[in-house]
């Protein structure tokens, strides 16, 4: 029964993660991550060398044996997603058994976030399953005492080391939780075996970091290294996040991210129900300090800390913070289950259910029934439509993104759709049927030539509103020639 139950969860990882998997258009550092990393695997490094290497050489092997299928390019990571529900249960199964492994699991697959940053060429789904397995070795370090835990721990830092930067956050985390442990079971703090265990495992690690950078050694030297380490201190330190990035909050511009960033988007994907279940759950963990719930809190802590400090902010970074979060609302539940087993009796278990169905399987379900294809994907289709196959002639110019643009239409043959953003240059805009605005970028800046002719000539287009791009069409026979590249 227990291996059918998981066998039914993997099974629904699968399909939950897959499901309309190329709906969502590819996302800006989707194509950058798949960029670079193809040109990686060519021994160039020009692209992103602030960026640690293992993620971006994943996504150049998928670009290169999937080609452009979206969904084939997306499915090695929603994968990684399975493997991180199978790794989320075998940790909460070792500590609460198999049941509450389950339900650990099955949040994993509902949290928004999460369920989003894995359905994406993304270095989280890569990060995730990496600190996951981080966690299932150290825990097991620290209750057997094990050399070879400790170094399997070493292992997958190093590798956390290699694909995202907020991986270091494990060096003080994996030190404080031994401190931690060693006092709450009277052991004595420094103890000589398990911290130089300890100090092998962070050797390890820096060696896997090292060994990352072997084939960028090869083809740049030290000068190489050199222009790494400024590149990540400027766009990490001095320029990316002190002077700014301009981006949205809703509807506001900004160019350092309010301090209430992640509250609006966690408002703004999270169902009410599931808000409040995992919030219970999270003070009805602390109701029960044992080592296994401060050990979460304390990952939450280092997460959210880290995350909130960060002049700049992205909203799949809540993603990260999101999964000690499924632990400790596990726990949580397990607090008030075991509450209401002792004074509600039989009916713990149907009121329970009946609570987890209602604020959370749910909600999720009706948002998949719901997906619709996104931006460039949708505008594809509709000037598939349109343009008979592309085939009729008519061009479409795009005010948009321009990396998601251009490699959602870069193989159709003569070009006849462009994306750009340098609209201070005059071009011949009634040559193009199609005039599309990404509303994003255009709530970023009005202040270009294109957007101008638009308005100043309206009367000759008409309108269609297609997945969140303004999309206006050129009346036939309507635009005389002396309105050309007037604005």
């Amino acid at each position: 029964m227990k291996q059918l139950s998981l066998a039914a969860l993997l099974i629904f990882s699968v399909f939950i993660f897959t499901y309309k998997l190329d709906y969502e258009y590819f996302f800006t550092d989707e194509a950058t991550y798949n960029e670079s990393g193809m040109l990686h695997l060519k021994g160039q490094y020009a692209k992103l060398p602030e960026v640690p290497l293992l993620g971006k050489y994943i996504a150049g092997i998928t670009g290169v044996m999937m080609g452009r299928n979206l969904f084939l390019l997306r499915l090695p990571y929603a994968l990684m997603g399975v493997a991180s529900v199978f790794l989320v249960y075998l940790i909460l199964e070792k500590e609460h058994g198999h049941y509450w492994g389950l339900l650990g699991g099955m949040l994993f697959t509902q949290s928004p976030f999460l369920y989003s940053a894995t359905r994406r060429v993304m270095l989280e789904p890569v990060l995730h399953l990496i600190w996951l397995s981080f966690h299932l070795m150290y825990l097991r370090f620290l209750e057997t005492e094990k050399p070879k835990y400790a170094l399997l721990s070493g292992l997958f830092i190093g590798l956390g080391m290699a694909t995202k930067i907020p991986s270091t956050l494990l060096y003080p985390f994996s030190f404080t939780t031994l401190l931690l442990y060693q006092k709450l079971a009277g052991e004595k703090i420094f103890d000589t075996m398990k911290t130089r265990n300890l100090l092998k495992a962070y050797t390890l690690s820096v060696g896997v970091y090292v060994l990352s950078y072997a084939h960028f050694f090869s083809k740049e030297g030290v000068g190489g290294l050199i222009r790494v380490a400024h590149s990540t201190v400027d766009n990490y330190i001095i320029l990316r996040d002190l002077k700014g990035k301009t981006h949205l909050v809703g509807s506001q511009i900004f160019t350092k991210s309010p301090w209430w960033y992640y509250l609006f988007h966690i408002r703004e994907k999270y169902a009410p129900g599931h808000l409040i279940l995992t919030a219970t759950g999270l003070f009805a963990a602390l109701t029960k300090r044992t080592f296994f719930t401060l050990y979460w809190l304390i990952f939450f802590s280092f997460i959210l800390v880290f995350f909130q400090l960060l002049h700049v902010k992205a909203e799949r970074y809540i993603s990260s913070f999101e999964l000690p979060l499924i632990f400790l609302a596990t726990i949580g539940m397990k607090q008030m289950y075991d509450f209401g087993k002792k004074y509600l009796k039989r009916y713990t278990v149907i009121v329970l259910a009946a609570v987890v169905l209602v604020t959370v399987l749910l909600p999720r379900f009706t948002y998949l029934l719901n997906v619709k294809l996104t931006k460039y994907n949708a505008l594809y289709f509709f000037l598939d439509k349109n343009t008979n196959h592309f085939t009729d002639g008519n061009r479409t110019i795009i005010y948009g993104s321009v990396r998601s643009g251009r490699w959602r239409f870069a193989d159709l043959p003569n070009k006849p759709v462009i994306t750009r953003k340098d609209f201070d240059l005059k071009t011949d805009y009634p040559e193009y049927k199609y005039i599309v605005f990404d509303r994003d970028e255009l709530a970023k800046s009005k202040t270009n030539l294109l957007y101008d002719f638009v308005m100043i000539n309206r009367k000759y287009y008409d309108y269609a509103d297609v997945a969140d791009l303004d999309v206006y069409i050129r009346k036939d026979g309507m635009m005389p020639k002396d309105v050309y590249n007037s604005t």
